[in-house]
């Protein structure tokens, strides 16, 4: 039968099972697995019971109060050592991993500089780099385009890239 009991890891309530996993344990207590079985292996913790029919290991209700018990007081459970113990990290997330298309290509720059890099492409220019149209762009028409027509744009950035280049 579950018994309520306050969570030494969190400050809510909850219900613990009557047999507990030795993941489940460590868990309980705050640890990472590893560092639970190291301080088991040291007395700090006791050794779980094993399950007759499954030959689990597991924690009956009298060990995890055990267990929580160490944790709280900062004494092993078995060898009555003291023990410091730290607050377990957080899992970090997992970083993006670098996007391999290339800076400055068709599809990271705006639309305005993509449609330019492919009429300058269409006007016989081969690989016009968004980044050198960009520049020409912002040097030609300082004060932006406004409502000049795209083909004297076009031409405009086209003698400035060619002079240029």
């Amino acid at each position: 039968m579950p018994k309520s009991r306050s969570n030494s890891a969190s400050s809510s309530p909850d219900v613990r099972p009557e047999v507990m996993s030795i993941s489940a344990m460590a868990r309980e207590v705050g640890l990472s697995r590893s560092r639970f079985y190291t301080l088991m292996n040291e007395g700090v913790f006791p050794e779980p019971v094993y399950l007759i029919r499954t030959r689990r290991p597991v924690y009956t209700p009298e060990l995890q109060e055990a267990c929580i018990e160490a944790r709280r007081r900062g004494l092993g459970a078995v060898n009555g050592q003291p023990v410091i113990f730290y607050q377990r990290l957080p899992k970090a997330r997992p970083t993006p991993k670098p996007s391999r298309r290339k800076i400055g290509s068709a599809a990271t720059v705006s639309p305005q500089i993509a449609r330019l890099v492919e009429g300058l492409k269409q006007l016989g220019m081969t690989d016009p780099k968004p980044s050198a149209v960009s520049t020409a762009l912002a040097e030609t028409f300082p004060d932006g385009i406004g409502d000049t027509d795209s083909g004297a744009v076009l031409a405009v950035v086209y003698r400035r890239l060619r002079a240029s280049g």
